[in-house]
């Protein structure tokens, strides 16, 4: 989402918006009209200019980044919560399951539902946890999404990353507060599931966490 910093307008009637984006970033926008009242709107897809033109504000700036296809279209009113892929995939899925955290933070910024499911019953959580894309999990962890929902096949994200064997994740999971007591469709503990992974970083990562009681269940398992 983008938000007017600035706006100028000239005795023709031209007229220049400066947007800025979530991450600070900052494109200059102008409107500009003749003398038969014709309209021409000159729209910048990129933040800074690699140009280098002396006429030009942007241009005297560095290429900081392309702005992104979805940036543009929820500025022009998409909605960020359609679901049209074959799996029922939401554009939060997608940019989450993508690594795509830019589009992560546009999307959360128009109010995109982080807990809409697709057709597996994978969250943007779910599914960022098991492409292993950290940054995103991290930023989804941070606007406090739920972080016990489970999948089709009755998942938590904190078994997915373990399951998977992605130690960040799982670390990230634990410390904002997922369930550890929670079980697994085969009625396995999440420290019998690191067992069976037999990732030494990842048992060791778990252990503390165990009670006496939790140890002795699983010794009877």
């Amino acid at each position: 989402k983008s938000t007017v910093k600035y706006r100028q307008e000239d005795d023709e009637g031209n007229i220049k918006l400066a947007l800025e984006f979530e991450d600070q970033s900052i494109v200059e926008c102008v409107l500009l009209t003749n003398r038969e009242r014709e309209l021409t709107a000159c729209i910048s897809s990129q933040v800074g200019c690699a140009m280098g033109c002396k006429f030009c504000r942007t241009g005297t700036l560095k290429l900081k980044r392309n702005l992104e296809a979805v940036e543009m279209l929820l500025d022009m009113g998409s909605d960020p919560h359609r679901c049209e892929t074959v799996y029922g995939d939401s554009a939060l899925l997608i940019a989450s399951k993508k690594g795509y955290e830019l589009i992560v933070r546009a999307l959360f910024a128009r109010g995109a539902d982080p807990e809409v499911r697709n057709k597996f019953g994978n969250t943007p959580l779910i599914a960022a946890v098991k492409e292993k894309k950290n940054k995103v999990i991290e930023r989804l962890v941070n606007y406090g999404v739920l972080l016990d929902r489970r999948d089709d096949d009755f998942d938590t994200a904190l078994m997915a990353a373990i399951r998977i064997n992605n130690l960040e994740a799982a670390r990230m999971l634990v410390g904002a507060g997922s369930d550890i007591t929670l079980k697994s469709r085969e009625d396995k503990s999440i420290f019998q599931l690191a067992d069976d992974g037999k990732d030494e970083a990842m048992i060791k990562m778990l252990a503390p966490l165990k009670t006496p009681e939790k140890t002795e269940a699983n010794g009877k398992n």
